[in-house]
């Protein structure tokens, strides 16, 4: 919640503009000679002002236009006014940027300034003190709000138009907003605790999958840093292309930033990992996968005593491997990540028979211990300590 923004003052003046939204289109009848008619303006008039409130549009002494439609247009803009108030308003609460709404509220309050001077040889209060106080939010905010003097025309119905579909998308972004929030919790709480079985991190999957169907972009920093810390241990997603989407966001922003992903793999090292570096110490190791991580390559080239570490990257929706490139005589051992080639595996296994390569397929991160712990299981098999055959993690779908 932003402690700068004036909550009490701002519902005040969406009352006082709905207020002056009925006396409006009361007025824009014009019946001067029905009693009823003067009676209902002057109940208006005297409730208006024991509330404080100059409903001028109702005075025994004002003198409506000619054309008693302006006042039915005036009704329309203290309507959307009154609107672009509360939207605000509900913004804050949200701790929500407030550029765009200070900036609708601001530009459509003027707009209404410029219609009360086509019907009234005064300025309207409550217009009047509901600028001064944007103008002074937006101070205290340190926000530049383009928009908030007096038009120089007179407001248009297409203007009109045009605000109140952006007051209505602005109402739907903050419902989106409020259901981000909603999401981000029910996420950082399935975290709370270290996902072990299928059902915790299908929770897992299943609160990102919210969060990208609610619009939330797959490069979301919030998204982003609430997986971090399990991101190399989140198992391959099946068919779950939302999942996907997440996971090739943060291994790009991994690859560009090393800094972080330096500090991802910062476990003790098992007992696994000597025992696996006495099966690749001294190879030349072609990795296929995701995104170059010049951090995690490193890790991985003295932590297994490797000779060297060839990276190849795939893309998503690549139909080869191009194994041109790399003669695979010239390993000793391939390593084959799921996440980001699992649709190339048939091609990695027939190369990798026919050179006799032996092929190690990753179901999850770059991790050294959880690496260790497949090529143990499925290189070694039941001859490492009792061990048994090759094991891929269970998949999220």
């Amino acid at each position: 919640m932003n402690s700068l923004f004036p909550f009490d003052e701002l519902k005040t003046f969406e009352t006082r503009l709905l207020h002056k939204t009925q006396a409006c289109r009361h007025a824009a009848e014009g019946k001067k000679d029905d009693a009823f008619f003067i009676g209902e303006k002057h109940t208006l008039f005297t409730k208006g002002k024991q509330k404080g409130m100059n409903l001028w549009m109702c005075r025994y002494d004002y003198e409506p236009p000619t054309d008693l439609s302006l006042l039915s247009q005036l009704a329309d803009w203290f309507d959307a006014t009154a609107h672009a108030a509360r939207l605000l308003s509900e913004a804050a609460v949200q701790a929500t940027n407030l550029l765009p709404y200070l900036q609708l509220a601001g530009t459509v309050n003027a707009h209404l300034g410029a219609m009360v001077a086509a019907v009234y040889n005064r300025r309207d209060a409550d217009q009047v003190e509901l600028h001064h106080s944007l103008v002074e939010l937006a101070k205290k905010a340190r926000i530049f709000v383009p928009g908030l003097t007096i038009p120089e025309q007179t407001p248009t119905e297409e203007n009109l138009i045009r605000f109140l579909d952006q007051i209505e998308q602005g109402q739907k972004r903050l419902e989106a907003d409020s259901s981000t929030h909603l999401n981000l919790h029910l996420l950082n709480r399935a975290l709370k605790h270290f996902p072990e079985s299928e059902e915790q991190w299908k929770q897992v999957t299943d609160q990102v999958s919210a969060l990208i169907q609610n619009g939330t972009k797959p490069n979301n920093a919030q998204l982003r840093k609430a997986l971090l810390p399990v991101f190399e241990f989140i198992p391959m997603t099946g068919k779950n292309t939302v999942i996907d989407s997440v996971i090739q966001e943060i291994d790009l922003y991994l690859s560009q930033n090393p800094a972080a992903d330096a500090v991802l793999d910062n476990e003790p090292v098992s007992p696994d990992v000597p025992k696996a570096r006495q099966l690749l110490g001294g190879q030349r190791i072609l990795l296929i996968g995701g995104q170059q991580r010049s951090t995690s390559q490193k890790r991985l080239i003295k932590g297994f005593a490797l000779k060297d570490l060839v990276w190849l990257t795939v893309k998503p929706k690549q139909a080869l491997i191009p194994f041109t490139k790399a003669n695979l005589k010239d390993y000793g051992t391939v390593l084959l990540s799921l996440r980001f080639a699992g649709h190339l595996l048939d091609q990695a296994k027939e190369f990798c028979e026919r050179t006799h390569t032996p092929l190690v397929l990753l179901p999850a991160g770059y991790n050294m211990n959880q690496i260790a712990d497949q090529i143990l299981r499925q290189i070694a098999g039941s001859d490492c300590e009792g061990r048994q055959s090759a094991r891929i993690p269970f998949t999220v779908s």
